[in-house]
């Protein structure tokens, strides 16, 4: 009889949890350790948060906050704002999330994902 197995990823770690609750308890020892070993590096800067945000969602977007900083970053934005502010205006109104109404909304959200459901013609 095979055990069930689930991979559960964190970056570069990677963990096989299985039946065996005593080789589960090492791998999390061995996480802890690799935790606490990795560099950690602080960051307070708003332009350097969006960099390092941009870097963790696709490389591109990573090289595209790279090249933004090489160019002065907020002070290059603060610049070319204050030259075109009817443009600047409709980037940022555009960037400003769709925001809905939270208030009157009452009971519960129930969301069932089945995967045996036979495809539709919503599936197109």
């Amino acid at each position: 009889m095979s055990e069930a197995k689930k991979n559960i990823t964190f970056g570069d770690i990677c963990i096989v949890m299985d039946d065996d609750r005593d080789a589960l308890l090492q791998e999390i020892e061995e996480l802890k350790k690799q935790l606490s070993s990795a560099p950690v590096q602080v960051v307070n800067n708003p332009s350097q948060v969006m960099v390092a945000m941009l870097h963790s969602q696709h490389p591109l977007m990573g090289m595209y906050a790279d090249a933004f900083m090489d160019i002065g970053g907020q002070e290059f934005l603060r610049e070319w704002a204050r030259e075109n502010p009817s443009k600047f205006l409709n980037q940022m109104v555009r960037m400003v999330p769709n925001l809905q109404p939270t208030t009157g909304l009452q009971g519960d959200v129930n969301i069932r994902i089945s995967n045996d459901l036979e495809p539709s013609s919503l599936d197109d």
